[in-house]
């Protein structure tokens, strides 16, 4: 330890005694000059904490189009003794809003002469506020761009004005220099007139360096870490501050540590590893703001839930990793296509959520499209060219809930109705949810429509393309509801098939059915019959012995009955399907490929599969004419069918052009409005006395009675 040369005991003690007279000026001129300067400080940082907050109010209040907002902001701050001016002017220099209203309209030099008109102009191109003290030191002058957004018809994206507020300081001054007077006075009359100048020079001295040392502590006690005492010498206090300042940056810098450990555990509880989009958790609770920031602006939002097409294919052919690296891939993209105000979060597997926190139906299905865009274009990754696509269901605040639960689950409602109909998004709505009210009643109502006699088979007639004859006819299902009328089979088949209810479905279209052919084949009309299965009838086990026993009841051969299975009932479970298809073929059924087109289904395997017949799905038939991409799709599958030693039926023949363009494509038959609709056994029966189409020339495949929607 180095010895300490002067002590503070007699150092201080000699030099106050010296000059105890000038003590009291330069205490004066000391403290007046300290006192102004802070006071300067604290005022200058108070006004740019209070114009940086108003700066962002203004902005957020001017986006959002809230004048009133804007003025309830400026206008109080007229009752403020100190402040002069405040303004808010536009991208010309005039005032749009001001304290005064006189004000308004007005140009700022016209207001205010002495304003700067070059620091308004930086801020403007800078975009960055200033606060400065005037010439004479006795006001404050603030400047801070806002950013007031284009108007209607203007090209530039915004407009920027000036925020301008002047604080007079010197009625502030005036009460701190009379403060600092009367306590420069004390100090001189006690320097003076105490006889013990020494021991209180002494003690005031030792005091103010223990005062740093204890500040600090409880500045660091009260959680300050950054609590400093900036003692500096070699005395015994001095080290105390020192070791205590050594101490407190280590303190800081561990609890920096800390602090940075804790940010990464929140940040990966409410992200996703994979993708590092939020997750369900976090996308939640900003959903739960969302809905109440949207009810306190009256304004609606929606929530898009997706779920990726095809991407099973590539994790069971290609591996998970490649899943991983294709869903990382996707989030990109969601994430380069949406607004910065959009989350996108991974709600886990292929499903991912889009919430629009400012958006009607319009604006939402905007979004959708623009998704399915984006996942349009194949993905490289590792050397393989990935195709996928998306179904997306929204659902709207207020319309569809008032809470995230709900419209989180209503949103899955939709994203699963646009998967079945395979029209890449769809809106909620209560009809396709088993869980509303509507959708309950109708399903309890349908447990009964068999036994009421209230279901009916319409006919809809297939014609060979070369020879214009009537060769078979498709049966689609109808309920005659008591209330509703007549409901079609898209509404009442998942009803059925989410009740079990589809077993006896299928069992009452394959009696009626083959009960028509038989009355047909009575009255000399050789027409066969066909029958849908769903995917739910597949698993049967008795279904090929069940189809047998009633051919055999209406003494119907094999031959005359055509089931037909959908592409996607099929790829559910292939290989179950080969098997079923496989037993019904030796029985000599013939078999059909429904919707072809719309599922998943493999070329290689499509090849195994026992079937006769594809029907080409409407989709692509009905603007086959406008539509150069459903041209090709149909020139290549009845290619595709016919190289297979397939016929092809096109459905949703609608106009002449259509079945013009099929004649010459190679189809074999046709269906649709064009034809004929659907029509009663009464109605079809007439249809074929005065039908322009021969019938009973060609050799028949069979009537179609379709239970299942498509």
């Amino acid at each position: 330890m180095s010895p300490v040369l002067f002590s503070l005991r007699f150092i201080i003690p000699l030099l106050l005694l010296l000059f105890a007279v000038v003590w009291g000026m330069y205490t004066l001129s000391h403290d007046t000059n300290a006192e102004m300067v802070k006071l300067e400080d604290a005022a200058r940082l108070q006004l740019v904490q209070e114009m940086t907050g108003l700066q962002r109010e203004l902005e957020h209040l001017l986006a959002t189009g809230d004048q009133a907002g804007v003025q309830l902001e400026i206008t109080p701050m007229g009752s403020d003794p100190d402040l002069r001016y405040a303004f808010l002017s536009d991208d010309q220099d005039r005032i749009l809003y001001a304290t005064r209203t006189d004000w308004v309209g007005r140009t700022m030099q016209e207001v205010f002469p002495a304003i700067n008109t070059r620091l308004i102009a930086e801020a403007k191109q800078t975009l960055t506020g200033a606060v400065l003290l005037s010439d004479d030191r006795n006001s404050l002058m603030g400047y801070y761009p806002i950013l007031l957004g284009a108007r209607q018809g203007d090209l530039r994206p915004n407009r920027v004005g000036v925020l301008f507020i002047l604080n007079d300081l010197g009625a502030s001054k005036l009460a701190a220099l009379r403060s600092v007077e009367g306590e420069a006075l004390k100090s001189t009359l006690i320097l003076m007139v105490l006889s013990g100048l020494l021991a209180l020079i002494f003690h005031f001295t030792l005091t103010r360096r223990v005062a740093k040392v204890v500040t600090a502590t409880e500045r660091l006690a009260a959680g300050d870490l950054s609590a400093q005492t900036g003692l500096s010498g070699n005395d015994e206090l001095a080290r105390i501050g020192q070791a205590f300042d050594q101490m407190a940056r280590k303190i800081e810098a561990d609890n920096l540590r800390l602090q940075e450990g804790r940010l990464l555990l929140e940040h990966q509880a409410l992200h996703d590893v994979l993708t590092d989009l939020p997750n369900r958790a976090l996308i939640e609770d900003r959903l739960q703001q969302a809905i109440l920031s949207a009810k306190r602006q009256a304004r609606s939002l929606a929530l898009l839930i997706m779920d990726l097409d095809g991407f099973k294919e590539v994790n069971d052919t290609l591996g998970h990793h490649m899943g991983d690296l294709l869903l990382q891939q996707v989030a990109l993209r969601l994430q380069d296509i949406l607004r910065k105000s959009d989350t996108v979060a991974r709600l886990g597997g292929d499903e991912f959520a889009v919430l629009l926190p400012s958006a009607d139906a319009e604006k939402a299905v905007l979004a959708a499209r623009k998704i399915l865009d984006a996942l349009k274009s194949p993905f490289p990754i590792q050397g393989h060219i990935l195709d996928i696509g998306g179904s997306i269901g929204i659902a709207l605040f207020p319309a569809h809930g008032a809470d995230g639960t709900t419209l989180v689950r209503r949103a899955d409602v939709a994203m699963y109705v646009a998967k079945r109909a395979n029209t890449g998004y769809a809106i909620y709505d209560s009809e396709h949810d088993q869980h509303s009210m509507a959708q309950l009643a109708l399903t309890g109502e349908f447990g009964h429509a068999i036994e009421n006699q209230q279901l009916a088979l319409y006919y809809q007639p297939k014609i060979d393309l070369k020879s214009g004859c009537l060769v078979s006819a498709e049966a689609l299902a109808r309920w005659r509801h008591p209330r509703h009328g007549l409901i079609m089979p898209d509404k009442f088949i998942p009803l059925a098939e989410r009740t079990g209810l589809i077993k006896p479905l299928t069992q009452w279209g394959l009696n009626t059915a083959l009960r028509q052919c038989a009355s047909w084949r009575e009255a000399g009309l050789d027409l066969g019959v066909a029958v849908n299965l769903s995917a739910r009838n597949l698993p049967e086990p008795q279904l090929a012995e069940n189809i047998a026993r009633m051919l055999e009841n209406w003494s119907v051969p094999a031959g005359w009955l055509e089931l037909e299975i959908t592409e996607s009932a099929i790829m559910t479970d292939p290989v179950r399907a080969l098997n079923i298809l496989t037993r019904l073929d030796a029985m000599g059924v013939r078999l059909a490929i429904d919707d072809f087109g719309t599922g998943y289904s493999s070329l290689s395997y499509l090849k195994k599969l026992p079937v006769d017949t594809i029907k080409i799905d409407k989709s692509f038939v009905m603007h086959m004419s406008t539509d150069k991409n459903d041209e090709v799709i149909v020139r290549s599958t009845i290619d595709l069918a016919h190289n297979l030693g397939l016929r092809v039926v096109a459905e949703g023949v609608e106009r002449q052009e259509a079945w013009e363009m099929l004649n010459d494509l190679g189809c074999d038959m046709a269906q649709g409005y064009y034809i004929s609709q659907a029509l009663a056994p009464v109605e079809f029966a007439a249809w074929l006395k005065d039908s322009p189409w021969r019938v009973g020339i060609l050799a028949v495949t069979g009537i179609t009675a379709e239970i299942n929607p498509g």
